[in-house]
């Protein structure tokens, strides 16, 4: 069992982020989560199929996008 910041650890994400996923209705990516008076246990099995690390930041654009920028100034 681990904690939400072991989790966050494992997972490379914030300990916020997974107290808000825990915090989803019937927790979905923790399904086997319990919460023992405010400390949440979280199974290691839940953390199989979650995916490790996030980018962070927005995506790069594709190669061929255009820019939006504004007509007619000089």
């Amino acid at each position: 069992m681990l904690t939400t910041n072991e989790a966050a650890q494992v997972l490379g994400v914030s300990t916020a982020s997974v107290r808000v996923w825990l915090s989803e209705e019937g927790h979905p990516r923790f399904p086997n989560a319990r919460r023992f008076g405010h400390v949440w246990q979280i199974p290691e099995s839940d953390l199989a199929g979650l995916p490790r690390g996030r980018k962070r930041g927005r995506p790069k654009k594709e190669a061929g996008a255009k820019k939006a920028g504004k007509k007619g100034t000089k």
